[in-house]
């Protein structure tokens, strides 16, 4: 033939090995000789007789060529039954002259009985008295020549294969053990919501297996997820698409690390079709970067296989800080009133003037800034104060507003010989979760606090009351 002439190569992979013991193709491997290149103009076909089932994966493409290495790889997909076979096509155009043979061929594949199949890889030997095919020689001729290559394997008790290569090669046995495993055909994707959080806020995250057309089933025998470290798994979240509400998963925590198994519990995913999954994880107020890490194990054509994937990461900030900016008194004159809203507890107060404020209707009332978050998932009160020189047994209580109810709750009673906390006489931090009753971003930007007296004991006491400042830590996203 002269240079430049396409050269189809034609190769029969057919199953000898007995009684119920299946091939499973995933893809053919050919190291062209050189000079030759790949001809991606001609149409490759793979056609199985009369049982056999085999088919390409994907469109053909020039990228099935790998020019650096000179070979040509063809995915694929199959199932041969013993004495069936499967014969693909495809071609090169012969470049230069002289003589040449294609060096080496590689299938592919699982092997063994029906859904226990095992990862076998068959090929050829390298060199030119072994060579798979006969010899091209390509000179000044016209003729268009097809070249037929007949890969026959047969396996023993063993499972050790042997190969017959036709026409015009002698019969052979590899020397190395086959033990190459297809690529899985399962894509894995975790992601997570939101992205940025504050605080001890709740995460969503989603885990998605799809398999593309023309890929076979995958049995998922498990999911794991490994939390980053702090977070924990809230009982009663887990669902899956078309479903619905799942088991929770089994857990295992050492150094701070919670480990989730969810049971895949022989689900089979089909081609052309997603399982997705979704959780919720509380952050309890662990700060920086932290990215999960999600592993499906499952079965596809008979091979086991581990897939992962990771979110891109979930920013967690401290709770988000609303310091008292704002106040007023009811009855009362307030002093040094900088103090009180300075932003920080550092002993720098405000007073009220010397007076009765718990035997009058004093009210000390703060207001906040409004928060920056959508979402709120917790919020706390701290409130740093005192009763000052002159304070003996008075009562006074410390309150904010819950705007859902349009009421005032207390947050506990202040009073020294009450049935109520005993009253501090140096400064003193409390705080206290309102979550319960403070849920919105709009709850959050109606809250008030304030000191409000409620009574004497005996005779009134006059002193000041001292506050170093008031805070409220929002939880969210």
């Amino acid at each position: 033939m002269s240079p430049g002439t396409r050269v189809v190569y034609t190769v029969t992979l057919s199953n000898n090995a007995g009684s119920g013991n299946h091939a499973y193709p995933t893809s053919f491997v050919d190291t062209l000789p050189t000079g030759f290149t790949f001809d991606n103009t001609y149409t490759i076909t793979l056609v199985g007789n009369s049982t056999a089932s085999c088919s390409l994966v994907g469109t053909q493409s020039a990228s099935w060529y790998d020019s650096t290495t000179n070979q040509v790889t063809v995915p694929m997909t199959g199932d041969i039954p013993n004495s069936k076979d499967c014969t693909l096509k495809f071609a090169a155009i012969a470049n230069g002259t002289g003589t040449f043979k294609n060096p080496v061929m590689t299938w592919y594949m699982g092997y063994g009985a029906p859904g226990n199949a095992q990862s076998k890889t068959f090929t050829s030997v390298t060199g030119t008295t072994n060579a798979w095919d006969a010899p091209v020689t390509v000179s000044g001729a016209t003729l268009t020549p097809t070249r037929t290559a007949t890969a026959t394997i047969t396996t023993t008790a063993t499972r050790t294969p042997t190969v017959t290569a036709t026409p015009g090669g002698p019969t052979f046995t590899p020397t190395r053990t086959p033990t190459s495993t297809p690529t899985p055909q399962i894509s894995v994707v975790k992601t997570s919501s939101p992205s940025t959080a504050y605080g001890d806020d709740r995460i969503t995250y989603t885990v998605t297996v799809s398999i593309p057309s023309g890929a076979g089933s995958v049995t998922i025998t498990n999911l794991v997820d490994v939390l980053p470290t702090g977070f924990t798994y809230v009982s009663g979240t887990t669902s899956v698409a078309g479903y619905g509400v799942q088991p929770d998963p089994s857990s295992s925590t050492s150094g701070g690390v919670q480990t989730l198994t969810f049971s895949g519990g022989g689900v089979s995913v089909p081609a052309g079709v997603s399982y997705v999954l979704t959780f919720n994880a509380q952050t309890n107020g662990t700060t920086g970067s932290a990215v999960n890490t999600a592993t499906l194990n499952g079965t596809q054509n008979g091979n086991t296989y581990a897939v992962s994937d990771s979110d891109p990461g979930v920013t967690v900030n401290a709770a988000q800080q609303l310091w008292a900016n704002a106040q007023a008194c009811t009855t009362c004159t307030l002093n040094a009133t900088a103090g009180s809203i300075d932003g920080a507890f550092n002993g720098t107060v405000g007073t009220t003037n010397s007076g009765q404020f718990g035997n009058g209707n004093h009210v000390w009332t703060f207001d906040f800034p409004s928060t920056t978050l959508t979402t709120v998932s917790g919020v706390a009160v701290t409130a740093r104060f005192r009763a000052g020189a002159g304070y003996s047994n008075d009562m006074w209580a410390l309150e904010f507003y819950d705007s859902s109810a349009a009421t005032w709750r207390s947050l506990s009673t202040y009073g020294n010989g009450q049935t109520v906390d005993p009253a501090p006489t140096t400064l003193t931090t409390y705080t206290f979760d309102v979550s319960a009753y403070v849920t919105t971003a709009a709850e959050v930007n109606a809250l008030q606090v304030r000191l409000r007296g409620t009574g004497k004991s005996g005779g009134a006491d006059t002193y000041v009351m001292e506050v170093d400042g008031v805070l409220v830590d929002v939880d969210g996203h």
